[in-house]
């Protein structure tokens, strides 16, 4: 008599167990992996408002500023010390949100490299400078009226070495922190969660989504659409070199510019 050997229940269904749980952690944990990432990133970037806003009270209360806390928000030219505490205050609530990520293992870590300067990265430069110009190129047609309010409520009350120390800031610091924020973590988030049920789409969708968040955070509602388009052009240079200097390259000439424009402008009155 032939016997026949059957595998007990439970091995026969162990793999299919094992590949539908295999199946779930891979739909559900990128999920939950990009909502943490963006929970720690609207922290940071809220945490950033409010030490902005503290320092923005401390320097009322030191400087004496005629109008109070309220004055100087209604402000279309702030004070050096209120655009430099501004910076720092939301630059240090978004490295915050990156250093968290990194440290609970959110998003891996960075390889050196992506931060090794390359002589090619002066044609990023160049990429960024005509971008500048693109955006405004773009907005010339409508001649809208208070297109350069955010420079000059920054830059407007500052001379001399006030007027170097913001434009330092502004044309490297800033290029800088935003790259570790929106690309390094906020972009690469949303990519490696997204990409998972599409490749492509996923990668499209982390552009977007990172490049709208980069405009929305910068508060200006005319600007929006340059910036947009700016967050957009910064996500792809980093996707497609996989190195920040790159991006931040495109991001220094792009604010280079601007503020070269000022200079221009100041020297010409």
């Amino acid at each position: 008599m032939e016997t026949v050997t059957t595998e007990p229940r439970g091995r026969a269904t162990a793999p299919v167990l094992l590949a539908c749980s295999e199946m779930i952690d891979e739909i559900f944990i990128p999920r939950t992996r990009i909502w943490g990432i963006l929970c720690v990133c609207a922290l940071g970037f809220l945490i950033g408002q409010l030490i902005a806003q503290l320092g923005d009270g401390a320097g009322v209360a030191l400087t004496h500023y005629v109008g109070g806390v309220q004055g100087l928000s209604h402000a279309s030219r702030q004070p050096w010390w209120a655009s430099t505490i501004g910076l720092l205050g939301i630059w240090i609530g978004l490295m915050g949100a990156t250093f968290w990520t990194m440290r609970s293992a959110m998003l891996s870590a960075l390889p050196p490299s992506s931060w090794k300067p390359r002589f090619i990265d002066l044609g990023y430069l160049a990429m960024g400078i005509v971008a500048q110009l693109l955006v405004d190129a773009a907005y010339a047609p409508f001649h809208i009226s208070g297109l350069n309010g955010p420079v000059q409520r920054m830059f407007g009350a500052t001379h001399g070495l006030t007027f170097a120390l913001l434009a330092v800031l502004t044309a490297f610091g800033a290029p800088v922190v935003e790259k570790r924020f929106f690309r390094a973590t906020l972009f690469r988030g949303l990519r490696e969660g997204l990409v998972q049920q599409s490749p492509r789409a996923g990668t499209a969708s982390a552009v977007v989504g990172s490049a709208l968040l980069f405009g929305l955070a910068h508060g200006e509602l005319v600007q929006l659409p340059g910036l947009f388009a700016l967050g957009c052009v910064l996500a792809v240079v980093f996707q497609r070199t996989q190195r920040l200097t790159a991006s931040v390259s495109v991001h220094v000439g792009f604010n280079l510019l601007a503020v070269g424009t000022l200079i221009f402008q100041r020297a010409h009155v």
